[in-house]
């Protein structure tokens, strides 16, 4: 007989989940939202030895792990329409109910005390770009020392071709500079509104042609977004004008207490 175990999502506040429910996949169960010591936990009957050993294999395989891990965000993001979430890591499986129960009744203080500060707050990603190409055009235009020199180019061009780009990269050079102190008193602006703040690790994804400087996650209080991106940009715009791009709203991912592994 295949042992079964609770595949936990994350917490949430009972009132406003009852009733929730969202499809299983392949192994993973049906979605259902149990209550225990007032605190909502949004779980999958699963078999644990399924998902050990997905996790654990020597060779991930993506085609396993990359459709259970959306899963999971997916089922995050259906409860968070609905209530404040706690989330777990992806593939968090406990072995029964009565070790899902204890790992609830250990932390429910610091469960229930997460829940309450986060009613009306929630998370968003701001990425702010350099636009590389606009930036060194402005500075070309506008920096009186660029600008003299792009004028007094030879016409010729041959002559100029190389004068010009060596020109260019200078004023790379400084729009980068000048995006980075942008970007620093965008951070430091945001900060002074009392938003939650934490600084992500930049990737490689940022748009061709431009230079990512800065990736935070935020979390402010509900339909606040605007107001304080608006704030924080007009703070940054004495250096060079950043793109500031937001995505969300998330479950609050990056300010969650750690509840450290569960006991199985």
């Amino acid at each position: 007989m295949t042992e079964t175990g609770v595949y936990l999502y994350g917490f949430a506040i009972p009132s406003l989940v009852r009733g929730f429910a969202h499809p299983g996949l392949d192994e993973i169960g049906a979605v259902r939202v149990l209550e225990i010591e007032n605190v909502a936990v949004i779980v999958s009957s699963v078999s644990p030895a399924a998902i050990e050993s997905g996790l654990s294999a020597e060779l991930p395989d993506p085609n396993w792990i990359v459709p259970r891990a959306v899963h999971h965000e997916r089922v995050l993001q259906a409860a968070f329409t609905h209530s404040p979430v706690l989330p777990t890591r992806f593939g968090c499986v406990l072995a029964s109910h009565q070790a899902l129960e204890a790992v609830t009744r250990q932390h429910r203080d610091v469960i229930g005390r997460f829940l309450s500060e986060v009613a009306d707050q929630e998370e968003w990603t701001l990425k702010a770009f350099l636009d590389e190409q606009l930036a060194v055009d402005a500075l070309l235009q506008t920096d009186p020392r660029l600008s003299e020199r792009l004028r007094k180019l030879p016409t010729a061009p041959g002559a100029r071709y190389f004068l010009e780009k060596k020109l260019r990269e200078e004023a790379s050079a400084l729009a980068l500079r000048a995006g980075n102190s942008a970007a620093e008193l965008l951070h430091q602006a945001i900060r002074q509104t009392g938003a939650g703040v934490r600084a992500l690790s930049p990737r490689a994804d940022e748009p061709r042609g431009s230079a990512l400087l800065l990736k935070l996650a935020l979390l402010i209080p509900r339909g606040k977004l605007h107001e304080i991106v608006g704030t924080a940009e007009r703070a940054a715009r004495a250096c060079v004008p950043l793109v500031v791009e937001p995505s969300g709203p998330w479950p609050p991912y990056h300010f969650c207490p750690s509840l450290g592994e569960p006991t199985q």
